[in-house]
């Protein structure tokens, strides 16, 4: 038996579907529920020829589903002294998530969401929650009927979908577009533009304050894009004596940027594309100080750029500088 488990161990062939992890599984002595998701993970050995190369096996044991919230492994000894322990008629975090880092839970007290029950999706606020060896679970006060439900788990919770009325409370308490707001009780919970929750007002004015940047019109945002904070590669020809011109490459950082849907102080948009003649966003390019450049006189401060503009001159990943900053304007 020991050889059989042993050739199983360190056999070279990786899992490709539900039915071969099972397989590989039950081979392996685990419940008939769990399965092994094994890779092949090539080790160079500093030659050409991928085909030749050793390959080390990688094996995760999950106690049921790998797609839903289940216990996971990644040592075979841990999975195996579990398994003796484990009760197939509730397969949802009977340790603790094993190897995988503590559950945390997705919805708070106080949040919106919709309810799972009978094949059918009902408005709900969550009441509260508990969390134990079989999950997270919460109770839920239904809206409809104004009843309540205890040991509801998370795979039958979602958030409630975005309602207009949000972002009109949100504008009405001074929050700027993009935010949302709904009401718990006596009290308010704000949502902004990028995903952040905040449980009080004065916190939410505070991350306001934190992404704009003040003193133009509109203000340029500082955070709630996926550009901003990104490395650009920007080329600009400068025209010298007759017909010399010279090609400068800069550096630089998108560190703000203009919503389409954002006014001036006038109500005009904050910026309209001369390519389109419609409302656009425009982003806010700060190039580094090069002391030392041959033509430092020649350098640019900062550049607004369309978004297509920014995206054709984006620098990979592993090429960002690391240390060094942008000028402040």
């Amino acid at each position: 038996m020991n050889d059989f488990i042993s050739r199983i161990l360190y056999d070279p062939t990786a899992t490709t579907d539900a039915r071969s992890e099972r397989h590989l599984a039950v081979a392996l002595g685990y419940p008939s529920t769990w399965r092994v998701c094994r890779r092949l993970i090539p080790v160079s050995d500093g030659e050409d020829n991928c085909n030749a190369q050793p390959k080390l096996i990688q094996d995760v044991i999950y106690a049921g589903n790998p797609n839903k919230d289940v216990d996971r492994w990644y040592c075979h000894e841990a999975a195996q002294l579990a398994s003796t322990e484990f009760k197939g008629d509730s397969p949802c975090f009977q340790f603790e998530g094993g190897h995988m880092t503590q559950q945390l839970p997705k919805f708070q007290k106080g949040d919106k969401v919709e309810v799972r029950y009978s094949r059918k999706w009902y408005a709900a606020e969550i009441l509260k929650r508990k969390a134990g060896k079989k999950g997270i679970k919460y109770t839920v006060l239904y809206t409809e009927d104004n009843s309540s439900q205890e040991n509801v788990r998370e795979v039958n919770i979602r958030l409630a979908p975005p309602d207009s009325s949000a972002y009109e409370l949100a504008g009405t308490l001074g929050l700027p577009e993009g935010w949302k707001a709904t009401k718990n009780n006596k009290r308010f919970i704000f949502e902004s533009p990028d995903g952040l929750t905040f449980r009080n007002k004065k916190s939410a004015l505070a991350h306001v304050k934190e992404t704009v940047v003040e003193g133009e019109d509109p203000p340029w945002r500082a955070a709630g894009h996926e550009l901003i904070g990104k490395f650009v590669l920007h080329t600009h020809i400068q025209k010298l004596s007759g017909a010399r011109s010279l090609s400068i490459d800069q550096i630089g950082k998108v560190v703000g940027w203009i919503s389409d849907s954002d006014t001036d102080r006038q109500g005009q948009p904050g910026y309209v594309s001369e390519k389109t003649n419609a409302p656009a966003a425009l982003f806010h390019v700060a190039f580094e100080e090069a002391p030392g450049h041959a033509y430092p006189k020649y350098l640019l401060e900062y550049q607004d750029l369309e978004e297509n503009e920014i995206r054709e001159i984006l620098m990979p990943e592993d090429e960002e500088p690391k240390s060094k900053r942008p000028r402040t304007n």
